[in-house]
């Protein structure tokens, strides 16, 4: 958590001090609630939770023009992920660094939840309308965004099995993921140069973000495509 408020500090600075200079950019700060979940291609594993997570960071936007706008930052998303139902059992994270040796060989029915902190780097395109009053309104596509895995938590709950929280599986979980997005939303002037900002969007990495090293009891290899998708209530600030 320190170094996560040590990288928005010093963002923040170093974009404060370039907004004085540059014309075309604008520079900010979001701190916006997410709601997420996995999702697999396994028809045996399905969805069974969501995460309540938090995305704060620095924003940084272009102007091409008074209504087109290319935008980017950097920012972090905690507890990013979600749970997973696994109808069928077996040594589902053999990598990871598990506190009980009983955890490798998992029930059928367990629940493993995924809470992942990432480090994100996004670009995008946003088209905005006129001045209406107060309000500029605007849609925000395409969203492409690079993920890089900073943290990786588990959890194990299900039938006959002791549950667990916190569990450390950063080595079941890939380091990096791409996803996509996109979003509407409005500016709120509060002066010539002062804009709050907030919108609803959608995220998916498209990329498999799990290692794929597990074997279901079947000895079956568990290797399917793990994706994470979010719901994030954009709410920051522009200078």
């Amino acid at each position: 958590m320190r170094n996560a408020f040590f990288i928005f500090a010093i963002n923040l600075c170093v974009l404060g001090t370039l907004s004085g200079q540059l014309e075309r950019w604008r520079f900010g700060f979001q701190a916006s609630p997410s709601l997420s979940w996995m999702s697999t291609n396994d028809k045996l594993i399905n969805s069974s939770g969501t995460n309540l997570g938090i995305r704060i960071g620095t924003t940084a936007e272009y102007y091409l023009n008074e209504n087109y706008v290319l935008t980017t930052g950097l920012q972090l998303h905690f507890n990013h992920g979600g749970q997973l139902l696994h109808d069928e059992g077996g040594d589902l994270w053999p990598d990871a660094d598990l506190s009980s040796d009983e955890y490798s060989a998992l029930p059928n029915g367990v629940k493993l939840r995924y809470h992942l902190q990432y480090l994100e780097i996004p670009i995008s395109f946003r088209m905005r309308t006129n001045e209406i009053g107060y309000w500029r309104f605007f849609a925000e596509a395409p969203i492409l965004q690079l993920n890089i895995l900073t943290r990786a938590r588990g959890d194990i709950e299900g039938p006959s099995v002791a549950m667990s929280l916190g569990e450390e599986i950063r080595e079941e979980v890939r380091l990096l993921g791409i996803s996509y997005g996109f979003g509407v939303g409005g500016e709120y002037s509060l002066t010539e140069h002062i804009s709050l900002i907030t919108g609803l969007f959608y995220h998916r990495i498209f990329t498999d973000v799990t290692s794929d090293n597990g074997r279901k009891f079947s000895g079956e290899a568990e290797d399917s495509r793990g994706t994470p998708g979010a719901v994030v209530l954009k709410a920051g600030i522009l200078f």
